[in-house]
């Protein structure tokens, strides 16, 4: 899977810096809790750039952006946005700015956990999937031989 493009321009850039010096205050509760691997183990990042926009928070490693929705959030402008990240299979999850922090974490392990399933799954089935073509081609190569040596002189 591609890793999704950053899209990031000068401008975007500075928004996102100042985004990140002006937190609110559950955004700093939130970063206090993802920081250095706090959650699951799992790498975030803080006003994150990708495909043009600013992420509250990323996690690349499962292609999962937070976003905390204050007042200045527009639904359907957010709603296209979210449509783009799916396209390039990213799970973004919305809460209101106002929501409590417990309920973020838990709501975000449910997500991750799901998504750790999906990704073993996933793994299963192409295992499997070439675990089969494995033994297609073992199977056609044997036909082949069985073929070759009906066909020899004396036999």
């Amino acid at each position: 899977m591609l890793p999704v493009p950053h899209r990031a321009t000068p401008a975007l850039r500075a928004l996102a810096q100042s985004l990140r010096r002006n937190a609110t205050t559950t955004e700093q509760a939130l970063w206090a809790r993802l920081n250095h691997r706090q959650f699951l183990g799992l790498k975030f990042r803080r006003q994150h750039i990708a495909l043009g926009y600013i992420l509250d928070f990323y996690c690349p490693e499962y292609r999962l952006g937070i976003e905390l929705d204050g007042v200045r959030h527009d639904a359907t402008r957010d709603a296209e946005r979210d449509l783009l990240f799916v396209r390039w299979h990213v799970t973004i999850l919305r809460f209101p700015a106002q929501k409590p922090l417990d309920e973020i974490l838990k709501a975000m392990h449910a997500t991750v956990c799901s998504l750790q399933l999906a990704m073993v799954k996933q793994a299963a089935y192409a295992t499997g999937a070439i675990k089969a073509r494995c033994c297609l081609v073992r199977r056609a190569a044997h036909r082949v031989a069985e073929a070759e040596s009906s066909h020899l002189p004396g036999t």
